[in-house]
């Protein structure tokens, strides 16, 4: 990680570092490259802490979905009560995975999805059997605003963490918190430009535990 991290400051720092000694300092982009390095440094920081807390030896008890899925649309229509927020899945269904982590991989996409939605959001959580890897969790978010450009959606899937289009949803470091949660956990997500509502689709899979097929 501080190999990683230094090699990620190293361009910012020297951009940010010329504008501002220049005969006219460009503060414009040293301020942009200034908050890029903050996030960069969130995201590495966000990496190191849930890599220790997946090794823990509460990493291998489970959390429930369904209930933090419920949690974060309660605390999220106190902020968007204009947004209908549908959750619906199997309670008894329980992931492999620290319940802090899990709610922050919720509580990104799951504010995402309010952030972008013109009336609804909804989340799904499924038990599937994997027929190599399992029962997994398998959790699907998504919204009824504008979408994702294809273009975007593919530069994003080459770039995560990269804030590539402000203007369209799904973009920024959220997303990459997200899939290094997941991947951490031996998962993982897919985005998809638009979904069944019309907006963007995320869907994110994690092992099973302590939760049989039905």
């Amino acid at each position: 990680y501080v190999g990683n991290l230094a090699h990620a400051l190293k361009t910012p720092l020297t951009v940010a570092t010329n504008a501002l000694s220049s005969s006219i300092p460009d503060l414009a982009l040293a301020q942009q490259q200034i908050a890029l390095l903050n996030r960069t440094v969130a995201h590495h920081l966000a990496r190191a802490r849930i890599s220790a807390r997946s090794a823990a030896p509460s990493a291998q008890t489970g959390a429930c979905p369904l209930a933090i899925a419920q949690e974060v649309a309660a605390a999220l229509h106190r902020i968007a009560p204009s947004i209908e927020i549908a959750v619906a899945g199997d309670a008894a269904a329980q992931a492999a995975i620290d319940r802090q982590d899990l709610i922050e991989l919720l509580g990104n996409l799951m504010e995402n999805a309010v952030k972008w939605a013109h009336s609804r959001c909804q989340v799904e959580i499924v038990l599937r059997r994997d027929a190599d890897r399992g029962e997994r969790i398998c959790i699907r978010i998504e919204d009824d605003g504008p979408g994702m450009a294809d273009e975007i959606a593919s530069a994003l899937a080459r770039q995560r963490g990269e804030r590539l289009d402000e203007s369209q949803a799904g973009s920024g470091l959220g997303l990459a918190i997200v899939e290094e949660i997941a991947v951490l956990y031996g998962g993982g997500i897919a985005v998809a430009p638009q979904g069944a509502l019309g907006g963007v689709r995320v869907d994110v899979t994690l092992p099973a535990f302590g939760a049989a097929y039905p």
